[in-house]
Order: C-alpha cells, then sequence, then structure tokens
C-alpha cells in the first residue's frame, strides 16, 4: 500500500489532470471513495485527506450521502489548486518578497480608494490588539495578526482579483513569514518595530497618501527582507559542520 501522504498526493495530481484533460468537467460526479481506494491501492484516509484538500480549494465539492462532484471553477481553484500545505524554498522567498512588495503598493492604492469605515476599524482593531499582545510578549498571536493585517488591507480594496492574488501569493508566505517573525523577535525591538511600519501604513491610507503609503510599504518589505537574510546566514553558520582540528584528522 502506497504511503499515506503520498498516495494523497498522487490522487490529487490525477483528479487535477484528469479536470485538465477533460475527463471530468463541471458537475460532474468522480469516482467513489471505494473505487478511489482501489484504482490507487490506498487506504479511506488518504482518498479522503486528498478529497477535502480539492474541497477546500474550490476544485471539488462533497456531498454527504449521495457524492463528490467537479466544481464550477473559481480564481482561486485555477490559479492555486495546490496551495494547502506549500511551504517554500529558501531560495524562492526573496523574490516572493519582491513580488509581494510590488503587489502590496497596488493593494495600498486600493484601499485609499475604496476602504469603507468597517475596513479602516477592522484595521485598527488588528493594530491596538497586535499592540496588546506584543506588550504581553506574547509571539503566538503577535505573528498570526501581523498576517490578519495583510489580510484585512487586501480586502479593504473591495477588488476580487486584488482578494484572490492575496489568497494566491500569501499562503506561500505565510510559514515562512510567521517563521521570519518569530524568529525574529529574538532581536531587540522587531515586534514594535513592525507594528510601526503597520500602523505607518494605515495612517497613509487613512489620510489617503499614496505616495506615503507606497513609501511606507517599501519600508515594511525591506525591513522584513532584511530579517530574512539574517535569519538565513543564522541557519547557514548552524547547519555548517564544524572542521575538524589537526589532531583529529585521520
Amino acid at each position: 500500500m502506497i504511503n499515506k501522504n503520498k498516495a494523497a498526493v498522487i490522487i490529487i495530481n490525477s483528479i487535477l489532470g484528469d479536470i485538465r484533460q477533460g475527463k471530468l468537467n463541471s458537475g460532474q460526479a468522480i469516482p467513489s471513495q471505494n473505487e478511489l481506494c482501489l484504482k490507487y491501492n490506498t487506504s479511506r484516509g488518504s482518498v479522503r485527506e486528498a478529497l477535502q484538500a480539492l474541497e477546500l480549494v474550490d476544485v471539488l465539492e462533497i456531498k454527504p450521502g449521495i457524492g463528490t462532484f467537479v466544481k464550477t471553477f473559481s480564481i482561486n481553484s485555477f490559479f492555486n489548486p495546490a496551495r494547502l500545505k506549500y511551504r517554500p524554498d529558501d531560495n524562492l522567498i526573496p523574490d516572493l518578497l519582491d513580488f509581494r512588495e510590488l503587489f502590496e503598493t497596488i493593494v495600498v492604492g486600493g484601499a485609499i480608494k475604496k476602504a469603507t469605515e468597517d475596513d479602516m476599524k477592522a484595521l485598527k482593531e488588528n493594530l491596538e490588539l497586535t499592540k496588546f499582545y506584543i506588550d504581553k510578549g506574547n509571539i503566538q498571536q503577535y505573528a498570526k495578526l501581523d498576517y490578519e493585517f495583510h489580510e484585512k488591507l487586501s480586502e479593504s480594496t473591495h477588488n476580487k482579483i486584488i482578494k484572490n492574488y492575496f489568497e494566491i501569493i500569501f499562503p506561500l508566505l505565510k510559514y515562512s513569514i510567521t517563521e521570519i517573525l518569530v524568529e525574529t523577535t529574538k532581536m531587540p525591538n522587531v515586534m514594535i518595530d513592525s507594528y510601526g511600519y503597520h500602523k505607518k501604513i494605515f495612517n497613509s491610507i487613512k489620510n489617503k497618501n499614496n505616495k506615503e503609503a507606497i513609501k511606507n510599504v517599501k519600508e515594511h518589505l525591506e525591513f522584513v527582507k532584511k530579517n530574512f537574510k539574517i535569519i538565513s546566514q543564522n541557519k547557514k553558520l548552524t547547519n555548517k559542520a564544524p572542521e575538524a582540528s589537526e589532531d583529529n584528522k585521520i
């Protein structure tokens, strides 16, 4: 029997392949879980995991007691059907951060034009909670709220394309963003400095100052990139095996 995690990936890729090739179409039922178990020589748990993953990204719809069907495609399912548990290679992260900088300069422009009072209230509440948890030294809540700030910023544009691009790019970065934040909290003032950049971005949107908002985004991302470089360098030093002394060499 195939390894459970590997089996789920195989099933996911096979179903996506059938959809791309037109073997499965919108609204069509896929084979039953029993049939999939036999086809891939795996357990119901692996099949269920694969189907739930594809349902989560709007590729499939599971109707209990009836069956599993191909959904009508959305932007999410078309662009990023495998965004579930993706941890980018460290070599890819600098490029993602560069793209994130370009993307967020567009986001703040959209927020200045379209953000409602409720959007600004949600962003303000996020900042207040962030400061509260920084003062408490709660790193996990701080990291969670940091991510949510950018999510709420994206939502405040009221642009479906921006929202869906956020859902594509940020899940790729979420693990790394959290990792960067948690690791860099070991350095002085990182949490409060990050909060400060968010507050500047918020104020520039509130004041409808596009030039200042773009400047603040760029400064914030330079701060993130610098922290990522520090973490990467520390990892390399940690992982570098110490050379044997002359006395110990064979």
